[in-house]
């Protein structure tokens, strides 16, 4: 299957962006860190290297007579992650993984304060050489938002996923803050958490310092005790400058620091969704380290 995969979103990514809309593609090396276990035992230590990209085009926008937006979005995405262990024991962690979905969103207004917002999505969550049908992870949500003043949205909502199993549904909040003018700033809690500050450095330059990330990758893994869903999250800042080399084409650089990192391994089941809480589940976590990107912004 896994042939059969890269053929398929290939083909597929090939198609998309013959059609209008904008996207990134940026790579990322994280610095080899100190890597500690659930009694703080030392296991090793750990770098990552990742390719990710991500395309998004309108499939159709009207405007209703006070000027709200109806929107349908296709976003493509995918990332490539690849670490180097040197481990002193034998800890279960996949040394590459494959993250590469559609995401299909839906936004239009109940009232001239009230909007929905609606998504869903299918992805293959894997390592590359273990490519199978129960990789294969559904996600969809419904969010209710709330505007205050056209700068700041507070919502609420469900998401559905099946990282477990069998479908959840957990609750979700939204909030996003965005200040124009000479320093623009975003806050922004819809995936994770993301608060940046912006400013433009002449016609073609753009500073833009990145107070907290939230990010992450997930695979689904087979292991001797069975099926088991690997997490990783991390939290981190950034300086980036990125610079307008053409009219809808920019290059950018960044650097930063990854404050926290950490992996777990919870079995695809309701028990393991709930000893993640608890804490009850194999988890291992990154001493900090530095981070480094270059990668490229457009629009077709």
């Amino acid at each position: 299957m896994g042939k059969r995969f890269y053929w398929i979103s290939f083909c597929f990514f090939a198609t998309c962006i013959q059609l209008k809309g904008q996207g990134d593609i940026k790579c990322e090396y994280i610095t080899a860190s100190t890597l500690k276990g659930d009694n703080n035992e030392n296991l090793g230590s750990a770098d990552l290297l990742r390719v990710s990209g991500k395309y998004t085009f309108t499939l159709g926008a009207k405007q209703t007579e006070d000027g709200q937006a109806k929107r349908w979005n296709l976003t493509v995405h995918g990332q490539y992650a690849a670490s180097n262990y040197s481990m002193h024991t034998d800890y279960p962690m996949p040394t590459k993984i494959i993250n590469a979905g559609m995401n299909i969103s839906n936004i239009r207004p109940l009232s001239r304060k009230w909007s929905v917002m609606m998504s869903l999505g299918v992805g293959i969550y894997s390592p590359p050489n273990n490519i199978k049908f129960h990789s294969t992870l559904f996600n969809g949500t419904a969010i209710f938002k709330y505007k205050f003043r056209n700068i700041l949205y507070i919502g609420f909502g469900g998401g559905l996923t099946n990282s477990y199993g069998i479908p959840l549904i957990m609750p979700m909040v939204h909030l996003n803050w965005e200040k124009q003018g000479k320093i623009a700033i975003n806050v922004d809690m819809t995936n994770g958490m993301n608060a940046r500050a912006s400013s433009q450095i002449g016609r073609k330059g753009k500073l833009e310092l990145t107070a907290i990330r939230m990010g992450g990758l997930a695979a689904v893994v087979d292991t001797e005790d069975g099926t088991k869903i690997y997490s990783s999250m991390c939290i981190s800042s950034h300086l980036n400058f990125s610079y307008l080399i053409a009219k809808k084409f920019n290059a950018f650089v960044e650097v930063g620091g990854i404050w926290h990192r950490s992996s777990s391994l919870s079995d695809r089941t309701i028990k393991g969704f709930f000893s993640g809480f608890s804490g009850n589940h194999s988890k291992a976590t990154y001493n900090p380290s530095l981070c480094f990107s270059i990668g490229t912004a457009f629009k077709l």
